[in-house]
């Protein structure tokens, strides 16, 4: 009976042996799993900074496009108006050159 005893308590030593080390290996894999996902929603939200950053460039640069745009119709009109002007003035001096002779 000592034997078995002894054999019980050997075999509940290396059971309590063996669970104290799956407490070690659960902590430290819940430990590193917790970094990595640190880490990866860190690189994560750099991703998206960065991402912002170009969002807003390019909205900069769009509306420094349509800018120029509205510029460039607002010189194409003016110029088309002082042609039109140029034109009737051209008119009225021929009218009046015929009307003269």
């Amino acid at each position: 009976e000592r034997e078995w005893a002894a054999e019980a308590d050997a075999a509940r030593a290396a059971a309590d042996d063996a669970e104290a080390r799956l407490r070690d290996v659960q902590t430290t894999a819940r430990a590193q799993a917790a970094e990595t996902a640190a880490r990866g929603a860190e690189e994560l939200e750099k991703v998206a900074a960065s991402a912002r950053i170009a969002a807003s460039t390019a909205a900069d640069a769009i509306a420094a496009k349509e800018r120029e745009l509205a510029e460039a119709i607002a010189a194409a009109d003016a110029a088309r108006a002082a042609a039109a002007s140029r034109e009737a003035d051209v008119r009225r001096y021929q009218r009046s050159a015929r009307e003269a002779e």
